[in-house]
């Protein structure tokens, strides 16, 4: 089921055939989405259907997959946090017992993106970080290296998991060819080269 098939109702209500059991999917677009209609409706933010829908004692899996897309939740600077960021954490916040898996081949590549993994267990109480900016300044000031060891950490604790592709039964070869031997139409690459760059550089 997708949940922008449903209407600002009760999920589990009769408009929407009385759904009482299943698998939501949603994209981030349909997660932030709201009601341009009467200010009254009771379900107007598809969060707060879904997680009525869910109840407060869900204890189920949420997989945030393209988690990424969640990442500005505290940007730099005078920016203000995406909705995005702030509807997957409110989601979180709201179903304490739900289990969260984060997918996403560039979810940590700068270590403010994460703010909204939460359940990770990084910062907060009963770590050594009270909020995500103490654990944030503390990385920051130890670098790429501290990053690793974070991720070391996760992993030997079971929390991250990354795959890679198997090479197995790929045969390649390299082959080093010499632009000095390489024309386009007629004229040296080297030249062409060089004459693209000139004109870039004149733009």
């Amino acid at each position: 089921m997708f949940l922008i098939q449903f209407k600002y109702a009760r999920i589990s209500g009769k408009a929407n055939g009385r759904v009482k059991k299943g698998v939501i999917f949603s994209t981030y677009s349909s997660l932030i989405g709201e009601s341009q209609g009467s200010a009254k409706a009771k379900y107007k933010t598809r969060l707060k259907q879904l997680v009525h829908w869910c109840g407060k004692d869900f204890d189920g899996v949420i997989i945030f997959d393209e988690c990424h897309r969640a990442k500005n939740l505290t940007p730099s600077g005078s920016q203000k946090p995406t909705k995005t960021g702030l509807t997957v954490l409110e989601l979180q916040n709201r179903l304490p017992n739900s289990r969260i898996v984060y997918a996403s081949a560039t979810g940590a590549t700068e270590p403010r993106n994460m703010a909204y993994m939460t359940r990770l267990g990084l910062w907060g109480e009963g770590t050594p970080f009270k909020t995500f900016n103490a654990f944030i300044q503390t990385l920051e000031r130890r670098g790429v290296g501290a990053m690793e060891l974070v991720a070391m950490d996760m992993k030997l604790r079971g929390m991250y998991i990354a795959r890679q592709l198997s090479f197995q039964g790929v045969h390649f070869s390299i082959n080093c060819v010499s632009i000095e031997d390489v024309s386009l139409n007629g004229e040296r690459f080297v030249n062409v080269y060089n004459q693209s760059a000139d004109l870039v550089n004149h733009l």
